[in-house]
C-alpha cells in the first residue's frame, strides 16, 4: 500500500495562499469591506497586498445580490472586530516586521504566559496587569481604566486648545475641576475567568473565519497546473522496484480540499480537521491548537486552558484517528508499505503520527523537498521526531528505509 502524507507546502506548491499571513491580509481587508457605508469608504479600501484571486473572489461577493458580503457585515463583525488574537496576531512583530506568523506558536505563548500568572490565584479573582505579556493586559484594561484614560487625553486636548501651561500643583487642581464636571462612571472590573473565557471564544470564533476563507475563497480558486511528482505517486511510479501497483491512501494535515480538487483522489483522512462550505455554527471540526507544555505533575491538574490543546479539540471534535489506524496495521502485519511526504514541515508538533507511520523497517519513506533550504531544515526537523540514533540508521546503508527527493518545478 501507498500513503501520501501532505501539508500546507502542497497547496503553496500549487500556488494558493494558505499561510497564515495569506489570512491576515484577507482578515484586514475584510474589516475594511464589512464596514463600508459610503462610496468614498469603498474606494478607500486597500487592496494592495491580498492575493489577486481572492481579491477578485471577494468584489465578486461584493456585487453577487444571492450572496453579498454586506449581508453577512453582522456575522463578520461578530467573528472579526474586537477579537483578541487577531488584534494580537496583526500587532505580532514577525507579522509586521519578517512578514510571516505562527500561529500556534503565538497561542501558546500567550497561554503558558496566562497559565502561569493564574496557577497561584483564584480564577474569580479581579484581574491586574500581572501578566507576563503586555498586549494581553493592555487589551483587557478594565473598562473603568479605559474610561480614565479617555478622559485624561479628553483633558489634554483641552488645554492644548486652551493654551494652558500649567504647573504639578495646576494640573492637579484642573483634573479634580473636570472629575467634578465630569464624573467617572466606574464599572465592575473583569475577572481572569471571563478573560480565560473571552480568549476561548475569540479562538473559536476565529478558526470560524478561517473555514469561511478557506471554503469559500481558496477552495475556489481554480489550480491549473499538476505537481508531475503527485502524478508520479498516484501512478505508482516512484518507487521502481516494485512492479505491482499499489493502491494509494492520502493523510493531509491541511484544511483544504485541493488535493482531491486537483487530481480526483478522496482524502482519506484529515488530521486536523477540513474546511467545509457547508458548515454550521454549532459544528466546527477544524484544529487549531497547542502542544501540551506542562509537565506531568502538571499537566492532569491545571485544566484551565485545556480546549486551547490539540489532543482535547480532536477528542472533542471528533476528528478520528484513521491515521493512528494505519499506524496499528504497519505495525501488524509485514506487507510492504511506501510513505510518501510532500509539503509537510516534519515539525516536532506531528512527532506521534510521524514517528508512527515512518520508524517501521517495512515502511519506505520518500520525503519531498523544495529546495536546499528546505532539505537541510527537514533533516534537522526529522532528528527532532525520530532522534540521531534513528535518522543515521534509517538514511544510509543495508538499513536505509528514508530517501530524500527534490521536487519538480511545475
Amino acid at each position: 500500500m501507498n500513503i501520501l502524507l501532505i501539508g500546507n507546502g502542497f497547496d503553496l506548491a500549487h500556488r494558493l495562499p494558505t499561510t497564515y499571513k495569506d489570512f491576515l491580509l484577507f482578515i484586514e481587508v475584510m474589516k475594511q469591506v464589512v464596514n463600508v457605508t459610503t462610496t468614498d469608504d469603498l474606494n478607500r479600501i486597500d487592496w494592495k497586498n491580498i492575493n489577486l484571486e481572492i481579491c477578485e473572489l471577494i468584489q465578486s461577493d461584493m456585487g453577487n445580490v444571492k450572496n453579498n458580503i454586506y449581508s453577512q457585515a453582522d456575522t463578520w463583525k461578530e467573528l472579526i472586530e474586537n477579537n483578541f488574537w487577531i488584534e494580537y496576531f496583526l500587532c505580532c512583530q514577525s507579522y509586521i516586521k519578517e512578514n510571516w506568523i505562527d500561529f500556534e506558536n503565538e497561542i501558546s505563548k500567550v497561554i503558558q504566559a496566562f497559565s502561569e500568572c493564574i496557577k497561584k490565584i483564584d480564577i474569580n479573582d479581579q484581574a491586574s496587569r500581572n501578566i507576563n505579556n503586555p498586549f494581553l493586559n493592555d487589551f483587557f484594561m478594565s473598562d473603568t481604566e479605559k474610561i480614565e484614560n479617555d478622559r485624561l487625553m479628553e483633558m489634554e486636548e483641552e488645554i492644548k486648545k486652551s493654551n494652558l501651561q500649567l504647573s504639578i500643583s495646576e494640573w492637579s487642581k484642573y483634573k479634580e475641576a473636570y472629575d467634578k464636571k465630569h464624573p467617572l462612571q466606574t464599572l465592575p472590573p473583569i475577572t481572569y475567568k471571563e478573560i480565560i473565557k473571552k480568549l476561548e471564544n475569540d479562538l473559536n470564533k476565529l478558526i470560524l473565519a478561517l473555514e469561511i476563507y478557506l471554503a469559500d475563497y481558496v477552495d475556489k480558486i481554480d489550480v491549473r497546473e499538476k505537481s508531475p511528482d503527485i502524478i508520479k505517486i498516484i501512478n505508482d511510479e516512484v518507487n521502481t522496484c516494485i512492479h505491482d501497483k499499489e493502491e494509494c491512501i492520502c493523510i493531509s494535515f491541511n484544511y483544504t480540499h485541493t488535493f482531491s480538487r486537483v487530481y480526483g483522489i478522496e482524502i482519506n483522512d484529515f488530521i486536523h480537521g477540513e474546511a467545509r462550505a457547508n458548515r454550521t455554527k454549532a459544528f466546527n471540526n477544524m484544529i487549531l491548537g497547542i502542544d501540551e507544555y506542562l509537565d506531568d505533575d502538571r499537566k492532569n491538574i491545571e485544566l484551565d486552558f485545556i480546549s486551547y490543546k490539540k489532543y482535547y479539540q480532536r477528542i472533542y471534535k471528533e476528528t478520528g484517528d484513521l491515521s493512528k489506524r494505519h499506524a496499528d496495521r504497519i505495525k501488524e502485519n509485514k506487507d510492504r508499505y511506501t510513505l510518501y511526504i510532500f509539503g509537510h514541515s516534519l515539525d516536532v508538533t506531528d512527532k506521534d503520527i510521524l514517528s508512527a507511520l515512518i520508524k517501521n523497517d517495512n515502511v519506505r519513506t520518500y520525503i519531498y523537498y523544495h529546495d536546499d533550504t528546505t532539505h537541510k531544515k527537514l533533516i534537522a526537523n526529522l532528528v527532532k521526531v525520530l532522534g540521531e540514533d534513528e535518522v543515521i540508521k534509517r538514511t544510509g546503508g543495508k538499513t536505509k528505509t528514508i530517501s530524500f527527493i527534490k521536487q519538480q518545478n511545475f
